[in-house]
C-alpha cells in the first residue's frame, strides 16, 4: 500500500482532472430545433479548444474543431470540415463544405431570403467551399461557389453568385444581387432592385435608385420602363 498516491495511473487522473479535459465517447446525439446534436459525439474538451466529430456548444471562446461544428455563440474560431454553425460568431467561421449563421441555422431548410433576420449581427470573417449563409454580417464573407445573405456591411465574394438583401459595400461574382444596394458590385451580370452607387460589368441592371453603371449594356429602370445604354449609363 505504500506509495499508492504516486501511482502513474492516479499521477495521470490528477492531471486530466486539473486541465478539464473530458474525453465523450458515445453521448446520446439527439436532435433539437436546430437541426444539430443537442450533445457531443466523440469530443475533446479543453479550455479555449473543442475537438470532435459532431461538437455542439452553448456559448464558446476559443478554437471549435469538428466534422460538424454548432455554436449558438461563437468568438474566436470555428471550423468544420464538413458543415459550421452559428448563431452569432465573432472572429473566424469556416465549413469546408457549407458555413451557417443566423436564421439558416435554426432552419437548415431555410436558405432563401423570405424573412428578417431573427438573430444578432455577426462580426469578422465567413468562408465556405460550396455555400456561405447569414443573416446579418458585418466583415467578410467568401465562398468558391455562393454567399447568401440578408444583411452584409463589408465584402460577399464569390465565383458563381453573391446574393443579399441588403447590401453595404461591396460585393464580387459572376452574378450579384442586391435588393437594396449602397456600395460597388462588380460582375459579369450585376443586378439591383435599388442602386445606391456603382456597377461594373458586361451586364449591369437596376430596377431603381441612383448612381452609375459601367460596362457593355447597362439598364435603369424607370416608370416608362428600362433605359438601356453601352459603355456608361448613370442616374441621379
Amino acid at each position: 500500500m505504500k506509495g499508492q498516491n504516486n501511482h502513474p495511473l492516479v499521477v495521470l487522473l490528477s492531471a486530466c482532472l486539473s486541465f478539464s479535459i473530458s474525453l465523450h465517447a458515445g453521448d446520446t446525439v439527439s436532435y433539437s430545433d436546430s437541426n444539430f446534436p443537442a450533445g457531443n459525439f466523440l469530443s475533446l474538451d479543453i479550455p479555449g479548444l473543442k475537438v470532435g466529430l459532431a461538437s455542439d456548444v452553448e456559448d464558446f471562446s476559443g478554437l471549435q474543431l469538428g466534422l460538424f461544428a454548432h455554436a449558438d455563440n461563437s468568438c474566436g474560431m470555428q471550423f468544420g470540415l464538413f458543415v459550421a454553425a452559428a448563431e452569432a460568431f465573432q472572429g473566424w467561421q469556416h465549413g469546408n463544405i457549407l458555413a451557417f449563421t443566423g436564421t439558416p441555422c435554426s432552419n437548415m431548410s431555410k436558405l432563401t431570403l423570405d424573412g428578417p433576420p431573427q438573430t444578432s449581427r455577426s462580426h469578422g470573417l465567413q468562408t465556405s467551399i460550396f455555400g456561405g449563409f447569414a443573416d446579418c454580417i458585418g466583415g467578410v464573407q467568401l465562398s468558391l461557389v455562393g454567399t447568401t445573405a440578408w444583411e452584409i456591411c463589408g465584402l460577399q465574394m464569390a465565383i458563381g453568385q453573391t446574393e443579399a438583401e441588403i447590401a453595404e459595400g461591396l460585393q464580387i461574382s459572376l452574378h450579384t444581387f442586391a435588393s437594396d444596394l449602397s456600395g460597388l458590385q462588380i460582375g459579369i451580370y450585376n443586378e439591383a432592385e435599388v442602386l445606391h452607387g456603382i456597377q461594373v460589368g458586361l451586364l449591369n441592371l437596376a430596377r431603381a435608385g441612383s448612381g452609375i453603371q459601367i460596362g457593355l449594356v447597362n439598364g435603369f429602370g424607370s416608370d416608362d420602363g428600362t433605359r438601356w445604354l453601352p459603355l456608361l449609363n448613370a442616374r441621379f
